[in-house]
Parts: structure tokens; sequence; C-alpha cells
């Protein structure tokens, strides 16, 4: 117990600014938590809207893929 009380003696001076930078924490956290809430959407419209065109994409590239093998790897 006597070591918790010597802590908070000398943090007594510093209390202000204790506080301060725990609520700067708290906002930055609560920024942090916004951003990525803000950017979801975005992000959501580019992937999830676009799905079947990814898909064609893929095939595609996965078919170009096994051509190209067939073409060239033959002995």
């Amino acid at each position: 117990m006597s070591l918790y009380r010597r802590l908070l003696d000398l943090i007594r001076p510093y209390w202000v600014k204790l506080a301060f930078a725990m609520i700067c924490m708290i906002f930055v956290s609560l920024l942090t938590a916004a951003q990525a809430f803000l950017v979801k959407p975005a992000l959501d419209d580019v992937f999830l809207k676009n799905i079947e065109k990814m898909i064609l994409l893929l095939l595609i590239a996965n078919v170009d893929v096994f051509i190209h093998n067939r073409l060239f790897n033959q002995a």
C-alpha cells in the first residue's frame, strides 16, 4: 500500500496533464474508429459492387495461364 501512496504523491503535481493526456488518447481512438467507419462505404462500393467483374477477370486470367502453360510447356 505504501508503494501506491508514493506513486500517488509523485503524480499529484501532474494530475492535470495526466488527465488531459488521457482525454486526448480517448479522442484519438474515437477518431481512428470514425475513420474506419467512414471508409467502409467506399470500400464496399469498390469491392462488393464489382465482385462479378472481379470474378470474371480472375477466371479469364486463370484460363490465360492454363493456355500459356499448355502451349509453352510442351516437350
